[in-house]
């Protein structure tokens, strides 16, 4: 992760004709990116779950507890 995120600042840097050492935050504001750390790892993370879940791959336990889910969901729906 740390070396993504490094070379995620150097690009930053280059894009902008940055100093070396310029602070990377507001580089980031500018360009309207999302650092590359442990926030965004969690966010991708469940992006891809919500992609698997979408396609019908994740585990069948998984997969059982969202059924589950879905029909107390439409049994909601019904009553209303």
């Amino acid at each position: 992760m740390e070396r993504v995120l490094k070379v995620q600042k150097r690009a930053v840097r280059v894009i902008l004709a940055a100093h070396p050492q310029a602070q990377s935050i507001p580089l980031f504001n500018r360009l309207k990116w999302l650092p590359f750390d442990e926030d965004a790892k969690i966010t991708i993370n469940v992006c891809f779950a919500f992609q698997r879940t979408h396609n019908y791959n994740l585990p069948t336990y998984l997969n059982e507890i969202l059924n589950l889910n879905n029909e107390s969901n439409s049994i909601f729906r019904k009553t209303r």
